[in-house]
């Protein structure tokens, strides 16, 4: 019989840092740092880019970066 390990337990053994946590924090760090540039960098304005003109697709919108954040920080 094959043992199961969990994947919890092989990153404890390894000390490997979990991908989704560390993207997660490389997010935030980034989101911090565009929110504190003060000039019109390309980075601000396309964070704060509405998006092109017309019509959008049917279906449930797509996920926007800035709605994570929003979700997790609040709205201001």
């Amino acid at each position: 019989m094959i043992e199961k390990i969990r994947h919890t337990k092989i990153r404890k053994t390894t000390k490997a840092t979990d991908a989704l946590i560390h993207a997660r924090e490389l997010k935030w760090k980034w989101a911090g740092h565009v929110m504190r540039s003060t000039d019109q960098r390309w980075t601000t304005r396309v964070t704060s880019w509405s998006g092109p003109p017309g019509r959008r697709s049917r279906g449930r919108p797509l996920t926007r970066w800035e709605d994570d954040l929003r979700r997790r920080a609040g709205p201001d």
